[in-house]
């Protein structure tokens, strides 16, 4: 499950095309690269992977249970990076018309287990609520910095009980856009020619000869 949604999650950012708005992208791309894997505050030395945090199963030390009842909810009253429910609605109508046009095309695959785990049927369209937490993180630069940044612990002592509360306020967006890459995004084959980058500001450290992407990662084909 977790290197379907490392590679698809590159297919997703790398497939997007974002509005140059300001009103949605007030800091450069080249910022938003620079941002994904680090805290400033944590520690200068490693690079990090983000938390697994599980959203279809309570009981866990790291079951999130969303602060809000609906994804609108979510995006318009969260203490982290809100938006208007102008906008709101805006991607709203946006996604809406894109679900018109590609709905038959959007749907999900067979990722064994994991379909039944997810409670995500193979065959089954894509919803609106993931076209709308896709849009927002290549749409709203600011807002998806700050929801990414709740995938990873703020610093080397911050409990997984500390991260969980936190991701609470953005859990709707974090579960549909994890959803969203695994079950209906396309894997990046190890034969495809599409070159993507991203950027590091800090040296890589790994812990593990193995490590999965816990957090989006934002890239780019331009370098």
């Amino acid at each position: 499950c977790q290197e379907w949604l490392t590679h698809l999650d590159f297919v997703m950012h790398a497939d997007a095309k974002p509005k140059r708005s300001k009103r949605r992208r007030s800091s450069s791309f080249s910022e938003k690269l620079m941002n994904d894997f680090t805290n400033d505050d944590f520690d200068r030395e490693h690079f990090g992977f983000g938390a697994y945090i599980e959203f279809w199963k309570c009981g866990y030390k790291n079951s999130a249970k969303p602060k809000y009842d609906t994804l609108k909810q979510e995006l318009c009253k969260n203490s982290i990076a809100s938006i208007a429910e102008s906008d709101y609605y805006e991607l709203y109508r946006e996604c809406t018309q894109l679900m018109r046009e590609r709905k038959h095309r959007i749907v999900a695959h067979d990722i064994g287990v994991n379909n039944k785990r997810f409670h995500i049927r193979k065959g089954s369209p894509i919803t609106i609520n993931h076209l709308i937490s896709l849009k927002l993180m290549t749409d709203f630069t600011d807002v998806q910095t700050e929801f990414k940044a709740t995938c990873r612990k703020q610093h080397a002592h911050e409990t997984i009980a500390q991260l969980v509360k936190r991701n609470s306020e953005c859990a709707h967006v974090c579960r549909y856009i994890k959803e969203a890459c695994t079950f209906y995004g396309q894997l990046l084959k190890k034969s495809s020619k599409l070159k993507l980058y991203t950027g590091l500001k800090k040296k890589l450290w790994f812990s593990s000869m193995k490590q999965h992407f816990e957090c989006p990662i934002s890239t780019t084909m331009e370098f």
